[in-house]
């Protein structure tokens, strides 16, 4: 009885073993995701805040000019644009905690 035990509790201990390696392989391709993620985020930041500076000449331009109509129509993008770069940003923040 004790020899049918042991190969029973072999067993279990052989399925946690490979769960085990499983979960590093797993750890370790999540990370490799997030990591992506990370770097797609940054870019689509980065041009974000590319548009945020022409937006920004713009607006100013077009007040210099007394075009108001286009001044207020690149002011309205401006702000949609900074809303969604500090949404990005906390987004950024999130994936640097985990």
């Amino acid at each position: 009885m004790a020899k049918g035990r042991a190969e029973g509790v072999a067993i279990i201990k052989g399925l946690f073993n490979n769960r085990r390696q499983d979960l590093g392989e797993v750890i370790v391709k999540s990370l490799r995701r997030l990591k992506v993620q990370k770097v797609k985020i940054e870019r689509i930041t980065f041009r974000l805040e590319q548009r945020d500076r022409k937006l920004f000449q713009v607006c100013v331009s077009s007040l210099k000019s007394n075009n108001r109509e286009r001044a207020v129509i690149c002011a309205n993008e401006l702000a949609h644009v900074r809303r969604l770069i500090a949404f990005l940003k906390q987004v950024q923040l999130a994936l640097e905690r985990v």
